[in-house]
């Protein structure tokens, strides 16, 4: 008697604190709160049922972090999930398979996932359509909407992406630089304070006080195209890690750019060319640059790395790294 009425405590206790928190949301957001009846009952007991999204609770999670800072960090997610969503699906607008379904997410903070083990804060599986989120929330937060927007350009979109290369330059740029990307932003962007303390000196922030992003995107970008980075590792956007070399820098290849550089090309090509010829070409190798947009992909890239290094040079970039 006593174990069923601690089980029914631990059901009220949570169905409590899941309509506490969602009472705490922005105003004119929409989210319900339900037991989930499905076949992964079991291990996740409940859903919380956005307009984008359904988010599966990991019992095992919520007893792993403690029911105060599952909910406390899940409210922080939810808080900024449906803009983020809506910003991505704008960006993607005129290329979607009519309307979006809304996608599973679930939490995995104790799972013993590969990516989990690097580091990776959340997944999307494309055959079963559906988020996994590892490590926990603020570790999730980073990765949510480059993840989303594989959802939407892998499973939702008018045109296919048959390489990994070109997968993840789309995500980057819509989750990393098209959107505003709050999810993130109300993390710092996952920077320690040492980062945040250096953008504060410099001015690099927004108008609310936080880093400003794209100051540090493409910062990151020019410095992976210094010598001072040969012989360094790095995960490239054909999923694999690489050492970067002379070579690499001055005769690249698409399938071994940094995530970085990956989201500020797309961005000069949309710039360059526009949404519509960019987005319904994301398959083009070495050949199909040239005809595509006139110029080969080195003679692009290198076009891009000289814009890109203006930009650093007028935020300040290139001083603070060369030590003026």
């Amino acid at each position: 008697m006593r174990k069923g009425l601690r089980g029914i405590a631990f059901v009220m206790a949570l169905i409590l604190a899941l309509c506490c928190t969602v009472s705490a949301l922005g105003e004119g957001q929409k989210y319900q709160i339900e037991e989930n009846t499905g076949d992964t009952r079991v291990s996740y007991p409940y859903k919380v049922v956005t307009e984008s999204a359904v988010l599966y609770l990991a019992k095992a999670d919520i007893e792993l972090l403690g029911e105060e800072a599952f909910y406390d960090g899940m409210c922080k997610l939810l808080e900024n999930m449906e803009q983020d969503f809506a910003d991505a699906r704008e960006v993607m607008k005129g290329f979607l398979n009519g309307e979006v379904a809304p996608i599973p997410i679930y939490t995995t903070f104790t799972g013993k996932s590969e990516k989990a083990t690097d580091g990776v804060g959340a997944e999307y599986f494309g055959k079963e359509k559906r988020i996994r989120l590892y490590m926990g929330w603020d570790a999730a937060a980073y990765s949510l909407l480059h993840e989303y927007a594989h959802y939407l350009t892998c499973s939702c979109a008018t045109f296919e992406i048959t390489t990994q290369a070109w997968r993840e330059c789309i995500a980057e740029y819509i989750s990393k630089i098209a959107c505003r990307n709050n999810i993130a932003r109300s993390d710092n962007y996952g920077m320690d304070e040492q980062e945040k303390e250096i953008f504060a000196a410099n001015g690099w922030v927004d108008e609310e006080g936080y880093p400003d992003f794209k100051v540090y995107y493409h910062g990151v970008a020019w410095v992976m195209e210094q010598p001072v980075t040969i012989g360094a590792h790095y995960v490239a956007v054909c999923n694999s890690v690489m050492t970067m070399t002379e070579t690499q820098q001055e005769h690249p290849m698409i399938s071994s750019i940094t995530y970085e550089e990956a989201g500020c090309f797309t961005e000069f090509l949309v710039e360059r060319f526009g949404k519509d010829l960019v987005f319904t070409h994301l398959n083009v190798d070495g050949k199909g640059f040239q005809e595509t947009y006139g110029k080969s992909f080195e003679e692009l890239f290198t076009e891009w790395k000289q814009e890109n290094t203006k930009l650093c040079e007028e935020w300040g970039v290139v001083s603070l790294m060369n030590g003026n």
